[in-house]
């Protein structure tokens, strides 16, 4: 069977919403501003299980690139991909911050994450 891509998607199957304000907004944290773990991580999950939910089911598997907020997860962008068993999520970044910050809470995310999504898949969260 032929596998489609997001490359092969026409723009307007791509069109997203919004990601959610918790994400899209600066957080009001302790010190230098730090978003507490439940509240970027629990954002992401809802992003990212968002995201998975409004693909188009005739699509084999499919990736996109996400920028994410700088003022959350500066320099750092997230290649999500999807296929029917497996859900792949590789935050790339230049930020010792951004790095330290997933690997900290890399198994919270993946928790909720889990739970955010409709069936079960293979969960892979890698940073680099």
């Amino acid at each position: 069977m032929h596998e489609k891509t997001s490359e092969q998607l026409p723009s307007s199957a791509l069109a997203l919403q919004p990601m959610p304000p918790a994400v899209a907004q600066p957080f009001e944290g302790q010190g230098h501003d730090q978003p507490a773990a439940d509240d970027w991580t629990g954002s992401l999950a809802a992003m990212v299980a968002s995201l998975c939910l409004q693909s188009d089911p005739a699509f084999e598997s499919w990736s996109i690139v996400v920028p994410l907020d700088p003022r959350v997860l500066p320099e750092t962008e997230l290649r999500l991909s999807l296929s029917r068993h497996r859900l792949s999520l590789r935050f790339h970044t230049q930020s010792a911050h951004s790095l330290q910050l997933v690997c900290t809470h890399r198994s919270s995310l993946l928790r909720l994450i889990e739970q955010a999504m409709p069936s079960n898949r293979d969960i892979d969260i890698d940073v680099t």
